[in-house]
């Protein structure tokens, strides 16, 4: 069923439901992970938010309930979670790095500033968790996650030349 139609002024959306049920705009991966609570699945998630919310030991929140993960197995794409009242919340210690892959496009902004666009790839590792009680850190676990790489288009901005100012302030 297609989704889109052809008008006199361009195309228009034409599903049966909302738009945002049909087309994930959050998923850039194609691979999805079940979250399964008592044998039925609550929710899917791509593999990238996986790694940062349904780690073994997170607390999930899902439609108000409060889950903690039991395991994520990645291959199986699957997460295993249990229904649990707790009193802390947990956080994913995240490494991103970033490497250039290609200029594509330069313009020069100003003498000393160039905008450049490109190919990046960004790899994120994601190393331990915090366990939190009221902001007070209880507890970091180390994880042990393989690392997440995604080839995003980047702007970025290159500053040459002589950059040094100096700020002062008249308080008369």
């Amino acid at each position: 069923e297609l989704i889109l139609r052809p008008t006199p002024v361009g195309w228009i959306y034409a599903g049966r439901t909302r738009p945002q049920e049909e087309v994930a705009l959050d998923a850039i991966e194609e691979s999805a992970i079940e979250v399964v609570a008592d044998g039925r699945v609550i929710e899917t998630m791509d593999r990238t938010r996986a790694c940062r919310e349904a780690y073994p030991g997170a607390v999930l929140l899902h439609q108000g309930v409060t889950y903690v993960v039991k395991a994520l197995d990645l291959e199986q794409q699957r997460a295993e979670v249990e229904r649990k009242d707790v009193d802390f919340h947990t956080q994913v210690i995240t490494r991103e790095e970033m490497r250039l892959l290609e200029t594509r496009e330069q313009r020069y902004l100003n003498p000393g500033i160039t905008l450049s666009l490109g190919r990046l790839e960004v790899t994120a590792s994601y190393t331990g968790y915090r366990v939190k009680k009221y902001d007070q850190l209880i507890s970091p676990p180390p994880l042990n996650l393989p690392p997440v790489k995604f080839p995003p288009v980047g702007i970025w901005l290159v500053f040459s030349g002589d950059w040094s100012y100096t700020w002062t302030k008249d308080y008369r």
